[in-house]
Parts: C-alpha cells; structure tokens; sequence
C-alpha cells in the first residue's frame, strides 16, 4: 500500500488577467490514505505531472483539472477544479519505487 494525499482547489471563474489566481475554496480530501499500486495508477492516469519531464521522483504531483460541466477547457467556462494527488511522507523509503513505477505506468513519464 502506497500513502497519498489528495487536495481540491475550486475556482468559481475565470480570474481576469489582473486578479491574482487564487481558489475560491481549498481543501484536503484525503491525508495519508493507503491506496493498491493499481488504484494508484488509476488515479493519476491522465492527470498533468506538476515537472516535465517528470521523473517520478517523491517531491512531483499530479493535477487533474476539470470544470463544472466535466470539461478540461476551462477557458470557455471559466469554472474548474483541481485535485492534486501528492505522496504522503509518513512512506515508508521503500515505497517511493513505486511512485516512480506509478508514473510511468500512468505515462507520466518520458
């Protein structure tokens, strides 16, 4: 079992270009929730590494992005959520192998 986080941000709107982007809400989903190699993957699969390239490596994260009408472009709805899925540090060192498999099983990695 691999330790995740989970956390939401929600944007109401579209900043404008002069608003600072901050989230409307934000929130912790989960706090070092134990998740199978296989829920893992599914999880993170088609979401965007937060470095590229992304190496796998414990400190990366994956957003996935999605708007109020289940759509990724946001631009033309102006409302989204984001769910970052981060590795939880209480890990044990052994585990971050398996982030690492993780991500380039989801295709994260290059």
């Amino acid at each position: 079992m691999i330790l995740i986080n989970r956390h939401m941000e929600r944007y109401e709107q579209h900043p404008d270009d002069s608003d600072i982007c901050e989230p409307d809400t934000r929130e912790t989903l989960e706090t070092a929730k134990p998740y199978t190699f296989r829920e893992l993957i599914d999880a993170i699969r088609g979401g965007e590494p937060s470095s590229w390239p992304a190496s796998g490596d414990t400190h990366e994260w994956v957003t996935r992005y999605e708007t109020n009408d289940g759509t990724r472009g946001y631009y033309e709805s102006g409302a989204r959520e984001n769910e970052s899925i981060h590795y939880a540090r209480e890990n044990p060192e052994r585990n971050a192998k398996y982030w690492r498999l993780a991500f380039k099983a989801a295709g994260l990695t290059v």
